[in-house]
């Protein structure tokens, strides 16, 4: 039996030399280990016996190169951990390296599931939420399955938001934020669909027809493009620009203040010239708001004139 340099420096616990070249300190590795940092060292791979505490303190702070970072791999070779056990001072026939010809080392991560990555958008938008919105889901388009980063404090940020969310495809940029550092952006995309009190026709209105009370009503119904009218608009004082037929949804566009002028009506059409002003009945030729300018015809004279609108049923032109 050779008796190594350790045993002689007093390195292992007397009586151990006399078996340290057979059975006496011996190096585990195993086929696949996970390492964490940016170095790997014995320690981290393997388990060690039969070492004193100066001859385990040695081993365990051997270097074996860069770790692998989270989420991939590379193989460490046995006669690469020998290599580097003879270079730090170890010779072979002072441990024994239970070890297969080459180990898997993994950088040490934690996923970050889809899972996790829906409750972030749910959240998100739930803050985001309006008075209108009684129920809202979410339904994953695209999302990662899952995602490696390495261990630590994980916190998932959507990046920018939106003065308004409206339904239909969403994509939104996800920060994963590790250890109060971000480390990666993910995008994501959802389908929102979006439950809320809609106004409804009653029943059947005409185009441009003013609406009165009765004439609508509201209803609990999944909202589509987000231009729907969620709130019942005052009796008299809107409109409908086109004609519906009853139970059919409000969109926005389909509402306008009712004119102080209207189309086809007689108006009060005030003539100034100077200090002169004429008081006749004119006749509306179009729809006139207030300071809208329109063409009012002369029910006397028969002549047309453009006039602006000054209130309601009241016009006036100014003669130089």
């Amino acid at each position: 039996m050779v008796i190594s340099a350790f045993c002689l420096a007093g390195i292992f616990p007397p009586g151990s030399c006399l078996w340290a070249g057979e059975t006496g300190v011996r190096i585990i590795i195993p086929a696949q280990v996970e390492v964490g940092g940016e170095e790997i060292f014995l320690r981290d791979i393997a388990r060690i016996q039969g070492a004193g505490s100066q001859g385990l303190s040695s081993l365990a702070g051997i270097s074996l190169g860069r770790a692998p970072r989270s989420g991939q791999a590379r193989w460490l070779y046995r006669s690469y951990v020998e290599y580097i056990l003879e270079r730090s001072g170890w010779q072979k026939d002072a441990y024994y390296l239970e070890m297969p010809a080459k180990t898997k080392v993994l950088g040490a991560s934690q996923e970050i599931s889809a899972a996790q990555f829906l409750t972030t958008v749910e959240e998100f938008l739930g803050k985001q939420a309006n008075e209108t919105w009684k129920e809202f889901r979410v339904e994953p388009v695209s999302v990662p399955e899952r995602v490696s980063v390495a261990p630590g404090e994980v916190r998932l940020l959507v990046e920018g938001d939106k003065e308004e969310y409206t339904p239909g495809l969403l994509v939104l940029r996800l920060k994963v934020i590790l250890n109060g550092q971000e480390v990666r952006t993910v995008s994501v995309t959802v389908r929102l669909h979006i439950k809320a009190q809609v106004v409804i026709a009653q029943r059947g209105l005409e185009r441009f027809q003013v609406i009165l009370p009765g004439d609508l009503a509201a209803e609990l119904r999944d909202v589509r493009q987000g231009e729907e009218v969620f709130f019942l608009p005052e009796p008299g004082k809107y409109r409908v620009t086109r004609a519906l037929r009853q139970g059919e949804v409000l969109k926005r566009k389909d509402l306008q203040l009712v004119p102080e002028v209207l189309k086809g009506t007689k108006v009060s059409l005030t003539v100034t010239s100077g200090s002169l002003r004429l008081s006749l009945i004119g006749l509306a030729m179009e729809d006139g708001w207030l300071g809208d300018a329109i063409r009012v015809k002369n029910i006397d004279s028969k002549q047309i004139v453009m006039a602006t609108v000054t209130g309601a049923g009241q016009v006036e032109v100014s003669v130089k």
